[in-house]
């Protein structure tokens, strides 16, 4: 029985299971002509079925009374039923998709873009049938041949794939994913075997490969990755962050992102509000922190690129604030945990940032850090060099922003002479220390408040675009920022405390290099810095001419003096007194 007799004898039952007992012969044919174009026989089904009930009331009025027991008769006008078909097009059409996508198991873009390889009986386009028949007419052989070109086309659209320098990225519900480089291999032997086994052999699988990765939609540059950082992917849909509009995933949107949360302006929080509040008490630091969240979620880096820094001693909630945040709304291919001071030890640490949103670390040491030139280049805009072990040298540019909690401030000892590091430097502190401790807190929050979270970050994300990326730093910030560069900087420390810029007043460089020995031995107990730093220091942040000439002799520096009064307050000895 071939498909034709199949489908008569499939239109009958329906027909009769609605109660149509006696249908004319031309009508039937009408009807069988339109079954036999559609796609499945599923299809089919719910295509007469719509038809039919869609049919003027004045041919059916009396057909839905099976209990008369009469035979049912259909008179249909040809032009009329020709009308209602184009009509029902896109009904049909739906239909198609729905099967595809129950067939396939895939997305409804998905299920349009394949759907061009089906003919309208859902045989595929690929499949080239050959029928050979016997002298009686009958059908002796069939030969089946697969056109690899169309082949390798439909599974393109079928599996989207960005080939990224031989790595292999794969759609996987609204997002591309990074999967093993012989998965294109197997995903092509499974559609072969659907086909029949006569066309699985590894020539065939080497060629379709082949085909699949020259496609001009697979072949993708890096810089083609998340290029749009104003579209951000959520669970429900592509959100553009600019205007706020929520758009259905779409394989062209080419994100390796997705965020483990829905976009939802209307979700309430449960348990996160009343952590969030107690952990940062002042609006003006909770409107930072939600600014730095929604900053950290996104792929923007070419603007104010930061080390934020949780600060506070032990139990302040900061590794349970991180986790709930951050580290539960973004994958685990978006992060890396790398401790700030690998950046200046471990040459290959860099790498590892290598198309990462975020660098998390929850436990900071306070070790010192002894050169700041690679944390300042990784703040920067400009690409940089990076070495995997084992492996070559590549170049790009960093887009992950750095996140650290940390008992104690590391401290900076560095030759730098300017304030580059500390205007990358946010510190964000964790005061309020958790006296009882809900041991099911985080798994609560990450259970119930995901969506809230993130949606608040996104929305704080919006105000800073709108605000050209400038964070909303409180008063209070600043100054513990400040006060960290003076720990650091001796020079800083120095001249805030002991000395007075005046622009008429002058002294020599040698006196002014003794006092600040003497200083930093007595009340910062550390080493001074050489007199080409302190000079330096002196010259760009404080203005003072370090090569001025009192009456034509050199030595001497102006814009500066020593405060004796301020000075009387250290705790000098009296012979170091006598030596300054």
């Amino acid at each position: 029985m071939d498909k034709k007799d199949i489908i008569e004898k499939n239109l009958r039952l329906v027909l009769e299971e609605r109660g149509y007992y006696d249908v004319g012969k031309n009508t039937f044919e009408i009807l069988l002509s339109y079954a036999t174009g559609a796609i499945t026989d599923e299809v089919f089904i719910n295509s007469v079925g719509k038809e039919i009930e869609e049919t003027d009331l004045e041919y059916i009025s009396y057909l839905y009374f099976p209990e008369r027991k009469k035979p049912a008769t259909l008179e249909v006008n040809q032009a009329n039923l020709d009308e209602k078909i184009k009509q029902n097009l896109k009904v049909k059409e739906q239909f198609m998709l729905e099967t595809l996508k129950k067939q396939h198991n895939i997305d409804e873009q998905i299920a349009l873009n394949i759907a061009k390889f089906f003919k309208k009986d859902g045989t595929p386009k690929f499949v080239e049938t050959e029928y050979i028949y016997n002298r009686k007419g009958k059908v002796s052989e069939v030969n089946k041949t697969l056109n690899n070109n169309l082949f390798s086309k439909y599974l393109a659209e079928k599996y989207p794939l960005l080939d990224v320098s031989k790595i292999h990225y794969f759609y996987d519900n609204g997002v591309y994913k990074e999967k093993l480089y012989n998965e294109i291999r197997i995903i092509i032997r499974e559609e072969l075997e659907t086909l029949g086994d006569t066309f699985v052999n590894t020539k065939v699988i080497n060629d379709l490969q082949t085909l699949w990765l020259l496609n001009r939609k697979v072949a993708t540059s890096p810089d083609d990755l998340n290029a749009q950082p104003v579209l951000i992917n959520f669970k429900n849909g592509i959100l553009n962050v600019a205007t706020l509009e929520l758009m259905p995933h779409s394989p062209e949107i080419k994100t390796t992102v997705q965020i483990n949360a829905n976009y939802n302006p209307n979700a309430e929080p449960v348990y996160f509000k009343d952590f969030f509040d107690f952990t940062f008490p002042k609006e003006s630091l909770q409107r930072l922190v939600w600014q730095i969240l929604g900053y950290s979620l996104s792929s923007y880096h070419n603007n104010k690129k930061r080390f934020i820094i949780f600060h506070g001693d032990k139990d302040r909630g900061k590794s349970l604030f991180l986790n709930v945040t951050l580290n539960a709304l973004l994958p685990k291919s978006a992060r890396t945990h790398r401790d700030l001071h690998s950046f200046t030890t471990d040459r290959f640490a860099t790498a590892d940032l290598y198309g990462k949103t975020v660098n998390i670390n929850g436990e900071l040491s306070a070790d010192t850090i002894k050169n700041t030139d690679v944390l300042k280049i990784l703040t920067g805009e400009d690409g940089i060099n990076a070495q995997r072990k084992n492996g070559q040298p590549f170049e790009f540019v960093p887009t992950a922003k750095y996140l650290f909690a940390a008992n104690t401030l590391p401290t900076i000892s560095d030759q730098d002479t300017t304030s580059a590091f500390y205007e990358r430097v946010i510190i964000i502190p964790f005061t309020q220390k958790v006296i009882y401790k809900d041991r099911s807190l985080g798994s609560n929050i990450i259970k119930h408040d995901l969506d809230y979270i993130a949606t608040q970050a996104i929305l704080a994300l919006n105000y800073l675009i709108n605000n050209n990326f400038e964070f909303d730093i409180p008063s209070e910030i600043q100054d513990i920022i400040h006060t960290y560069e003076e720990e650091n900087n001796s020079v800083l420390n120095f001249v805030n405390t002991v000395c007075e810029v005046d622009p008429t007043a002058f002294m020599l460089v040698s006196d002014f290099m003794k006092i600040y020995k003497q200083y930093c031995e007595v009340e910062l107990e550390q080493d001074p810095k050489i007199q080409k730093q302190v000079k330096k220091i002196l010259q760009m942040q404080f203005g003072v001419n370090v090569n001025y000439r009192y009456k034509s002799i050199r030595g001497y520096m102006k814009g500066i003096k020593i405060n004796i009064e301020e000075l009387n307050k250290f705790q000098l000895t009296q012979n170091q007194r006598n030596n300054l």
